[in-house]
């Protein structure tokens, strides 16, 4: 963990939500700081709860579908993947992989990194016969298409 942090305690993962009437006070997991892109707080959080990697949140999205929408930084794909190898073959409601969603936010090192560890992923197809090649052509993700090609 990071001295640094202020979510270096275990124990330290508050947050605060503001409502119309109030705030309210709860304990964030690895999908919020997934979700909100704070790529080091997911990061310390997988390494004290590492089974949180393999939980399956609304509309089937695991916390690796969530990181990849936010263009992460290496380290924490690799240690999100690490943890739950099976996520990058895990599909949601759409049937979409989190390759499907890397390949249309244009997150270059996320589609780099699959290309490596996980190739086969890239042949899964989602509820309309879509591979994440086909989400790429379709949002003109230019630099992705000349990585899965």
């Amino acid at each position: 963990p990071n001295p640094n942090s202020n979510y270096s305690n275990k124990h330290n993962f508050k947050m605060t939500i503001a409502t119309k009437k109030r705030k309210i006070m709860y304990t964030a997991d690895l999908y919020d700081f997934c979700c909100q892109g704070r790529f080091d707080a997911a990061k310390e959080r997988l390494h004290y709860y590492p089974e949180e990697a393999s939980n399956v949140y609304h509309r089937g999205f695991t916390p690796l579908h969530r990181l990849v929408m936010c263009d992460p930084p290496l380290h924490v794909t690799e240690a999100l993947y690490e943890a739950h190898k099976e996520a990058a073959f895990a599909q949601d409601s759409d049937d979409w992989t989190p390759i499907h969603h890397a390949a249309q936010e244009s997150s270059v090192v996320v589609v780099k990194f699959f290309i490596r560890v996980a190739p086969e992923a890239f042949r899964i197809t989602d509820s309309d016969g879509n591979t994440p090649l086909r989400i790429a052509c379709y949002h003109g993700e230019n630099n992705i298409i000349r990585f899965i090609i």
